[in-house]
């Protein structure tokens, strides 16, 4: 496909090549480890911040390594918030830090969507 002008675009100035490589966008470069994470300071920082739980231990780990898939992959935590500002409190730290946060639901997906190595809503 060639590049075109995006519909989207209000300026009308930006233009979309659907041929690029994603690879090239730098964000692709990211590459999280969950062991580069200081998990004391991560803990009782959102325990400062949320009122909802923060649960980091190894069992709720475990619970939330699984969703309704084959998938299993062990989160960084798991916080249990209990209001819109507690969402927002996790989402604004862990970007500030480039941690991932995984939004889960019923945690009935059938591929592996609600589980990641993150911090798990």
């Amino acid at each position: 496909m060639a590049t075109q002008e995006r519909p989207d675009d209000p300026r009308g100035d930006r233009q979309a090549d659907s041929n690029a490589d994603p690879s090239g966008d730098p964000r692709a470069d990211y590459d999280y480890v969950g062991g580069d994470t200081d998990r004391e300071a991560l803990v009782s920082d959102l325990d400062r911040l949320v009122d909802g739980d923060v649960r980091f231990d190894e069992y709720t780990r475990q619970l939330y390594a699984t969703d309704a898939s084959a998938y299993e992959v062990l989160p960084v935590g798991v916080v249990m918030p209990t209001s819109t500002a507690d969402v927002a409190a996790v989402v604004e730290y862990c970007a500030e830090r480039e941690i991932p946060v995984l939004p889960r639901g019923g945690g009935t997906s059938l591929a592996g969507q609600a589980v990641n190595e993150a911090v798990v809503l």
